[in-house]
């Protein structure tokens, strides 16, 4: 075997994260569940319900889990992103590695946005390797965030590039929209 070729398994392996590889005893005794792909003109507007017309306050963990999957006005092809709705509050959540989350222009009031810290030993393997985004939609908001995933090259090293663009808006007599758009 070259020596090219135990460098390039070499790489490979230190690129392999924890969670990725299976423990002897993980799910011992629970079958393994899939849950069904969900085609997003399947799921409900998340208009469909009416908005409160009080602010509430963040929706708790257990609200979050339990809440359904809603469509959002307008959405690229086959992201990997998905949202839910509890009361007043939406979370975008991207299944993506995530350099980073920022509000671009919009009031920072409610809002909430996180990308986990890096664990163990493969640091870059792990860092962002998702993003969550938490919002109040009430009538006269109006923001943009933008989600940035990081780049690689092939011989130019890795960087940040801008992945997606999230817009919130409900104008005065108009209908509220949440739209995502691919840069």
């Amino acid at each position: 075997m070259k020596l090219w070729h135990i460098s390039l398994i070499a790489i490979a392996a230190t690129m392999t994260s924890r969670d990725s590889v299976a423990q002897s005893d993980a799910g011992a005794g629970r079958p393994t569940t899939i849950p069904p792909w969900v085609e997003v003109a399947e799921l409900a507007s998340f208009d469909a319900e009416p908005f409160p017309a009080d602010k509430s306050r963040a929706p708790s963990l257990a609200e979050w889990t339990a809440a359904p999957r809603v469509r959002l006005t307008r959405t690229p092809q086959r992201i990997g992103c998905s949202a839910k709705r509890v009361r007043e509050w939406v979370k975008i959540r991207c299944d993506e590695q995530t350099a980073g989350l920022r509000l671009i222009a919009g009031s920072t009031d409610g809002i909430a946005l996180w990308v986990p810290e890096p664990f163990g030993d493969n640091v870059f393997g792990t860092v962002g390797r998702f993003s969550e985004i938490v919002f109040p939609v009430r009538q006269g908001d109006q923001r943009v965030f933008e989600i940035i995933r990081f780049e690689m090259g092939d011989w130019e090293g890795w960087g940040t590039t801008s992945t997606y663009l999230v817009e919130e808006e409900w104008l005065s007599g108009g209908a509220p929209q949440i739209a995502m758009m691919s840069r």
